[in-house]
């Protein structure tokens, strides 16, 4: 989610700044950027999940909808579900195989405004799509009450069904058993706690390695790890891996480094995770294709495993504003 950043860049532009984070950039490449499927204006997309089959789930922050996109170059969209009672989906996961958990809550862009004890998370089988008089295919599994905005979620366990759920106003990381519906608290960090008034925690994956928690934290501007305990709670502090550049939602490369949207700035990087430094793999402060990028996932077919799909925003409220879209980026020896 990005609307508070955005404005934080507009007043760095203003102030004569684009990019905070020139001096960690180590290369820039110029990687193929093209549009599965582009969306309206007013349409903005949030995130992002690829299904075994290579077809996309995408959730719209502007509307509660769920659309499954075919995983080619201008694709046709298909709606599979409006979440009634809701004005906005945010996170998705896939747990286990074609089941996946998203969150519906009440966000308005007018004002970067959220409902608090509005967010619920709900199970998606889309093993039942097509087959709807066997049963829903789409239930509640737990209500927040004291939920301030719901975001991002990771995975931490498949076998018992735990995710990791970003508060990002409240500044903490939420445990959910997607089996239960049980959920608390699990890390409450500085550094998952907004600096200002400002989205906090934003991204949240677990390494490939099991042993940490990294997120990103739109208002501090950086992407950090915290190390865990596989019940989900932190065991000591966390650390930032890599600061002044404007986060979104990411993912990790075969090699556990991160692949991240830089939303406001159009851009998808590589951030080492060990030194912090940030590749530019596509995109520009000026690209309207890939405008507020949100959330990157790679392709799981043998002819996309190299290729990101990512989710753009587009803009709400500018005069530029494009629509939201899922684009692929093909990174090759990059990723």
């Amino acid at each position: 989610m990005y609307l508070s950043l955005r404005i934080a860049a507009l007043l760095s532009v203003v102030a004569g700044s684009f990019s905070t984070y020139t001096a960690k950039r180590c290369s820039e490449h110029n990687a193929t950027v093209q549009p599965i499927h582009i969306f309206p204006n007013g349409t903005s997309l949030e995130s992002l999940a690829v299904r075994a089959n290579g077809q996309i789930l995408a959730t719209v922050i502007t509307t509660p909808d769920l659309y499954l996109i075919n995983p080619t170059i201008n694709s046709s969209v298909s709606l599979i579900h409006t979440f009634p009672g809701y004005t906005s989906l945010l996170g998705i996961v896939e747990v286990e195989l074609d089941q996946f958990y998203v969150i519906a809550g009440n966000f308005s862009f007018a004002g970067d405004v959220s409902t608090t004890g509005s967010y619920s998370v709900f199970h998606v089988d889309m093993g039942l799509y097509l087959y709807p008089a066997l049963d829903s295919f789409v239930r509640k599994v737990a209500d927040f009450p004291d939920g301030q905005l719901l975001n991002g979620l990771g995975l931490l366990c498949k076998e018992k069904g735990l995710v990791y759920i970003a508060d990002s106003y409240a500044g903490v990381v939420r445990l959910l058993n997607v089996y239960t519906g049980g959920n608390h608290v699990a890390i409450n960090d500085t550094l998952t706690q907004p600096a200002t008034d400002g989205l906090g925690v934003n991204g949240v994956h677990v390494s490939p390695d099991s042993k940490y928690l990294y997120f990103t934290n739109t208002n501090r501007k950086i992407l950090a790890r915290v190390p865990i305990h596989p019940d989900g709670r932190a065991i000591g502090q966390a650390k930032v891996v890599a600061s002044d550049i404007p986060v979104d939602d990411f993912t990790f490369d075969r090699d556990g480094n991160v692949i991240l949207a830089l939303n406001s700035d159009n851009e998808i990087g590589k951030i080492d995770v060990e030194t912090g430094d940030v590749m530019v793999l596509a995109g520009s402060l000026d690209s309207t294709l890939l405008e507020d990028p949100t959330m990157v996932r790679f392709g799981r077919r043998g002819e996309d495993k190299r290729s990101v799909y990512v989710s753009r925003n587009g803009g709400i409220g500018e005069a530029t504003q494009v629509g939201g879209g899922v684009l692929r980026i093909d990174l090759g020896e990059l990723a």
